[in-house]
């Protein structure tokens, strides 16, 4: 999911601050910036926050957030009216995408066999992340010119989907073996 969010936050919105708000190289550059900025710092707080609520609660929040978001995506491309708009666009992706500082990576991997959790991990991640880069380069390219801004949830809603299996699933490993939290509340 990362790799799709990447490419619309920095790549889609860029060429949209370019063609709709005129926006030359450098003003797409330093804005990028600032979500990049912005982005790291909502990673230390859900860094700290994994430290006291349960990291597949945060990614189900997130998740539920996010898919909001991928349907609200084409009437909220298609209403832009300044780059403020496209800044909160950015900053909600980056903020808000369910995988971005993989908070659920140490419990994901615990669930492999032992002696194969390097091989299947490693595998699974590249050639995941390879096919996530192709199909956001160049299919994202060929959707958005024939459907405009509904190509983007073509692309987001399934990879959504896909994502949120797996985190259900995981969570479901979780309950089987006996380390997901059943408290209801968290104390900060």
């Amino acid at each position: 999911m990362c790799p799709v969010c990447f490419y619309f936050a920095y790549i889609y919105c860029g060429n949209i601050l370019k063609t709709s708000c005129g926006y030359s190289a450098e003003q797409v550059i330093h804005q990028n910036f600032i979500i990049s900025i912005c982005s790291f710092l909502s990673t230390l707080v859900l860094a700290y926050l994994s430290y006291k609520i349960y990291p597949l609660k945060i990614v189900k929040t997130l998740l539920l957030i996010f898919g909001v978001f991928v349907l609200a995506c084409p009437y909220l491309l298609n209403n832009i009216n300044s780059s403020f708009d496209v800044f909160l666009v950015q900053l909600f992706v980056m903020l808000f995408v369910p995988n971005g500082p993989s908070l659920g990576q140490p419990i994901y991997y615990k669930h492999f066999p032992v002696f194969k959790r390097f091989r299947c991990a490693s595998l699974t991640f590249a050639i995941s992340r390879a096919l996530m880069f192709l199909v956001s380069s160049f299919l994202i390219a060929y959707l958005t010119e024939y459907w405009h801004h509904w190509g983007i949830m073509i692309i987001l809603l399934p990879v959504y989907i896909g994502f949120a299996f797996g985190i259900f699933h995981f969570e479901k490993l979780e309950k089987e073996t006996g380390n997901y939290p059943q408290k209801p509340y968290v104390e900060i």
